[in-house]
């Protein structure tokens, strides 16, 4: 998934057909930038933790090992929601919740 992520940041750095040297990015190509740049974000805090905690297992104490994954899984869960709930801020879908 990051992958994929950084090769279309790669490709919307470009200049696509019809845009000229003196002409900044489209404002939609801006948008898909920061869009794609803060999953990419979110992706590597959700991912990030677990690949360190799993590559340490074997260094670490067992008791301490699950303690640091459990810790890893109730994050995780939390921040699953993040994404999700500031896409319907930002679409106004949560004004009943917020009380606006």
């Amino acid at each position: 998934m990051s992958f994929c992520c950084l090769a279309v940041l790669r490709a919307l750095r470009c200049p696509g057909s019809g845009e000229g040297e003196g002409q900044g990015p489209h404002l939609a190509k801006k948008r898909a930038f920061r869009i794609i740049t803060v999953n990419l974000v979110f992706t590597l805090a959700t991912y990030l933790p677990l690949i360190v905690v799993t590559s340490l297992g074997n260094h670490l104490l067992e008791v301490v090992f699950f303690i640091a994954y459990g810790v890893y899984i109730a994050l995780f869960m939390l921040g699953s929601f993040v994404q999700p709930l500031h896409f319907l801020s930002r679409a106004g879908k949560l004004q009943c919740i917020m009380g606006h």
